[in-house]
């Protein structure tokens, strides 16, 4: 009997750990196909679609009369028509409707393009419908021109060529800690990885003699952005996946969000990228009084930390200084043109009791530039900073769109001459 134990032992156990693998292979494949037909059923899509063309002096943009599709895979799935001007936003109102109205023209970034919400719910149309319901003798008209990844100096074209036609009475720009790095290309290389020069947007540089030196767009620039870092194999075979699987790919964009907490891909795509920055610029004169372990993360993080620094490293002081440039540029044109110029903070820029803010304000009060903190404004209403952003995504949801335009009519309502102005000369 004893010859007989061993071998019957060996085979229950075989035989357990076949049904255990069995019902775990049957249970991952029922949750895969229920995952499958959930994401099937209540998406849209899930493949991205941006029909991008680049427009001399401007830069990349989307196309006119395109459809757009976005999403993260995790809060979002928006899909949007372009106008006739390539923006995600209404028509343009006519020159004539702009002219005897009280228009206004918002500018900036991924956060005025707004990819991640429907035209409905947009900061500029939440706008008009507010001032509609509270404030109609204003008779208010707006149109947004974002483009995403540019700072103030890549949005002057926006003004230009643009929202310049229709004779805003006031222009807002919406401000990102981000656009501190967008305006230079001292830290757009390490932080994005562009090469010096070659540029999506307009750029500019201080000269030897202080002066600013223009860098135009070119449509090449990608093939001179620093190699991103390869994804790990399980988001690699997710992502492989994906291309015919929808839950596959929502499970490779939820494994790439717990993955960036640990910031292990970010923290090597990061030291790729200061390599590179390395190659042209003199890092220890740029960098100089930045802690090396800080340097290898070239984040946002790092930006805020920077920014508060009482001594900044060079590279960000010549940031903060570009920036004022730019916000002065933008002031010129404003004030050629007969329009008011307001800033509005965005909320990672925080309130009064932020250094960052208050770096901004310094700046713009240099111009005269009011500045609307969306921080403050939000704080003040009793509502969420964290309901105005996507949890995965950090930009606008719905609320804080709504948000944004409740902050600027309330701003509105406290400088009403703004829209009392006489029309400004003809472009």
């Amino acid at each position: 009997m004893r010859l007989h134990s061993t071998p019957t032992r060996l085979h229950r156990v075989a035989r357990l750990i076949f049904w255990n693998a069995l019902l775990l292979v049957v249970g991952l494949a029922l949750i895969g196909v229920a995952g499958e037909t959930y994401f099937r059923l209540t998406k849209p899509f899930m493949e991205r679609q941006l029909p991008i063309v680049f427009v001399p002096g401007v830069g990349s943009m989307f196309a006119p009369d395109a459809e757009v599709r976005w999403t993260n895979y995790l809060d979002f799935w928006a899909i949007g028509r372009t106008n006739s001007l390539g923006f995600l936003d209404q028509e343009p109102v006519s020159s004539e409707r702009a002219a005897s109205s009280c228009h206004i023209s918002i500018i900036g970034d991924s956060f005025v393009a707004a990819l991640q919400v429907p035209i409905a719910d947009k900061f500029q149309v939440r706008l008009g419908q507010l001032a509609a319901q509270e404030m109609p003798e204003l008779d208010l008209t707006a149109s947004a021109y974002g483009i995403r990844g540019s700072g103030q100096f890549g949005q002057l074209p926006l003004y230009d060529k643009f929202a310049r036609r229709l004779k805003p009475k006031l222009v807002v720009l919406v401000f990102y800690p981000n656009d501190f790095i967008d305006n230079t290309p001292y830290l757009a290389m390490g932080h994005f990885g562009i090469t010096p020069g070659r540029n999506p947007y307009l750029a500019a540089a201080l000269g030897p003699d202080g002066t600013l030196q223009w860098h135009f767009p070119e449509p090449d620039y990608l093939p001179n952005a620093a190699p991103e870092t390869p994804p790990l194999r399980i988001s690699r075979a997710l992502s492989q996946a994906g291309r015919v699987s929808w839950f596959a790919q929502w499970l490779a964009a939820k494994h790439r969000a717990l993955h960036r907490m640990y910031l292990r891909d970010v923290l090597q795509e990061r030291n790729r990228r200061l390599d590179l920055y390395r190659q042209h610029y003199d890092a220890a004169n740029l960098l100089d009084g930045w802690q090396p372990e800080i340097a290898a993360l070239f984040n946002r993080q790092a930006l805020l930390e920077q920014l508060a620094s009482e001594n900044p490293a060079p590279a960000y002081q010549q940031a903060v200084t570009l920036t004022g440039l730019a916000l002065g540029e933008f002031q010129a044109r404003a004030a050629r043109d007969g329009a008011a110029l307001v800033i509005l903070s965005e909320t990672a820029m925080g309130g009064q009791a932020h250094t960052r803010f208050n770096l901004l304000h310094r700046l713009a009060a240099a111009h005269g530039i009011p500045v609307i903190s969306l921080h403050d404004y939000i704080l003040r209403q009793g509502g969420s900073i964290a309901a105005a952003s996507y949890a995965h995504d950090g930009h606008w949801t719905p609320q804080g769109h709504q948000y944004a335009a409740e902050a600027l009519l309330e701003w509105l309502e406290q400088n009403r001459e703004v829209c009392d102005a006489p029309p400004g000369p003809i472009p």
